[in-house]
């Protein structure tokens, strides 16, 4: 798994909306290889009011916010298992804005 180096670009979200990230890419854009699976570590705990889940299949990360959700980044931990079985850890930063006040 050496030429592998997962990552993900980073995304945003408005408190209590949710947002999906792509899949992560190699650094030298490639994908990640067929058959690779991608899970959350069991002890990662999402901010309180969000819901964090991981595609298995397409690692894309989903981030379900509330009103609840502290504004700032929330760093998402992604264990990546290549179909030799060997692992990466990558993750991806969510930034939560604050909703835009109406006047």
């Amino acid at each position: 798994a050496d030429e592998n180096d997962p990552s993900y670009e980073g995304v945003s979200v408005t408190k209590g909306e949710s947002v999906t990230s792509e899949s992560p890419k190699n650094s030298d854009g490639s994908e990640v290889p067929s058959g690779s699976e991608f899970s959350i570590p069991a002890d990662f705990k999402a901010p309180e009011g969000t819901t964090v889940s991981v595609d298995k299949t397409t690692g894309k990360v989903t981030v379900k916010t509330s009103d609840g959700t502290p504004v700032g980044e929330i760093k998402v931990p992604v264990t990546v298992t290549y179909p030799d079985k060997t692992t990466d850890s990558t993750s991806v930063t969510v930034t939560v804005k604050d909703a835009a006040t109406q006047p």
